[in-house]
């Protein structure tokens, strides 16, 4: 959003962040100041948001956790009872969950950690699978790539990645494991690295890592 903003000056963008559970939650304008980049903004009027613990205790400021929303807005029940929207509200206090992981700022701005159900939980540490994805997508010749979990009979769950060259580029799964070595602490190396030409992918594009995880079921 920097680039479009310096680009076209006389534009004003907006960045939201929302759920179809919950509507609109965060908006970040491109006016905002520059050390807020990476954030989704803050709690439009009207909504709340606070990041939890897996025990339901409040996050320290800066810390990851789950985020949590409050708003009037919030889904009460699925249509048919096809789901349990009460699962949504497992800490009470109407606080709703929203699946991802993030982290807010002494200012309220919040920013995007990962998924909960993508954190690669490997020999009790955690290990965000977008932390090793940003590190991956700084090499020369990435178009995509996805980072995920894969089971093993030591540690639990070690980290994968799929990657997509771009056209023309040339690089070895061994690069990319050496790459993420240099900032990386070692466990949060990948263990696997596969070279593929294209991720699997949802209707609107998002990438199913439920997917690839499903190739390595019995890899371990």
């Amino acid at each position: 959003m920097e680039a479009a903003t310096q680009a076209l000056q006389w534009v004003e963008y907006i960045e939201n962040y929302g759920q179809s559970e919950l509507g609109s939650v965060t908006v970040r304008r491109g006016t905002e100041p520059s050390s807020k980049s990476r954030s989704v903004g803050k709690a439009i009027e009207g909504v709340e948001v606070c990041a939890m613990t897996p025990e339901g205790t409040l996050a320290p400021v800066g810390t990851a956790g789950e985020l949590c929303v409050r708003s009037d807005g919030a889904l009460l029940a699925y249509i048919g009872g096809s789901e349990d929207a009460g699962e949504l509200r497992k800490f009470g206090d109407d606080w709703v969950t929203t699946g991802d992981v993030a982290e807010i700022d002494e200012d309220g701005f919040v920013t995007f950690v990962d998924r909960t159900r993508d954190i690669i939980f490997s020999g009790g540490a955690n290990i965000y699978s977008t932390e090793v994805e940003n590190v991956i997508y700084q090499m020369s010749g990435i178009e995509e790539c996805a980072v995920f979990d894969i089971p093993d009979s030591r540690l639990g769950e070690v980290t994968a990645a799929h990657v997509v060259g771009r056209a023309g580029s040339n690089f070895s799964t061994q690069e990319v494991i050496e790459f993420c070595s240099d900032q990386l602490s070692p466990f949060k190396v990948p263990i696997v690295v596969e070279i593929v030409e294209s991720l699997p992918k949802s209707a609107v594009g998002k990438i199913r890592k439920n997917v690839l995880r499903e190739r390595y079921q019995s890899w371990s």
